[in-house]
């Protein structure tokens, strides 16, 4: 390989891509057998899934993706409690009680109910 620095900037790159394609890890991994597809409908369907559950809470929202989808799937989005992942249970429902308390205190807020005594 030539020395990389009298390369212009666009042979650099070039020459850096077949040194990599020459390597050991070249061989062991081919990024050509992965590919990624976004799928509109699946992720309208995750945002709704998290809105109520940040809305509902995890106790009405999870027999509905439950019926819908699949029970893994409430654990796989840290919804539920799974057998490796309580860290993320924990999080999401943090989250959802800190969503709720805002949403009620802006409700009660925007009705004019004082919970205090003037």
């Amino acid at each position: 390989m030539k020395d990389l620095n009298i390369l212009e900037p666009g042979q650099r790159v070039q020459a850096i891509l077949r040194g990599i394609k020459a390597s050991v890890v070249a061989k062991v991994l081919d990024i050509s057998e992965f590919s990624t597809n976004f799928n509109t409908a699946r992720f309208i369907r995750m945002i709704i899934y998290h809105l109520l559950y940040f809305f509902l809470g995890p106790f009405i929202v999870v027999p509905i993706i439950s019926f819908f989808d699949s029970f893994s799937l409430t654990q796989n989005m840290g919804f539920w409690f799974g057998t490796n992942d309580k860290f993320s249970f924990v999080t999401q429902l943090l989250l959802h009680i800190a969503s709720a308390y805002m949403l009620i205190t802006q409700l009660l807020n925007y009705f004019g109910v004082q919970l205090t005594k003037k």
